[in-house]
């Protein structure tokens, strides 16, 4: 995927389109448009990591290659940022674990 290329689709079902599947790394300014509204992921420069949940779990397990243990986390659920009924937890510096209270699929943005 080159520079400045824009990823589209609902977040439920946000993939890359270069066809190399897997997780999306992104270095520098993220930003998400919801119904024509930007939504700063990172207004600085700094290194981030977006995870997609496809099938709705209680728990989502994460490996990422942030190199810190307590990453700042947003979740998006349903197009919405989730603040309540989240758990986090870390076990290493590139590993950490959403839990829900109930399944859902979404994203995860992890950014340092």
């Amino acid at each position: 995927m080159s520079r400045g290329s824009t990823l589209s689709g609902s977040l439920d079902i946000l993939k890359r389109t270069d066809g190399s599947g897997g997780d999306l790394s992104v270095e520098g300014s993220l930003f998400i448009l919801r119904n024509g509204e930007r939504l700063d992921v990172s207004q600085r420069e700094a290194s981030a990591f977006i995870f997609t949940q496809t099938e709705a779990s209680a728990l989502w397990r994460i490996d990422h290659d942030l190199n810190t243990k307590y990453p700042d986390v947003k979740v998006i659920v349903d197009g919405r940022e989730v603040f309540t009924h989240i758990i986090y937890e870390s076990s290493t510096s590139n590993h950490i674990d959403i839990c829900f209270v109930c399944p859902c699929r979404g994203m995860a943005i992890l950014t340092t």
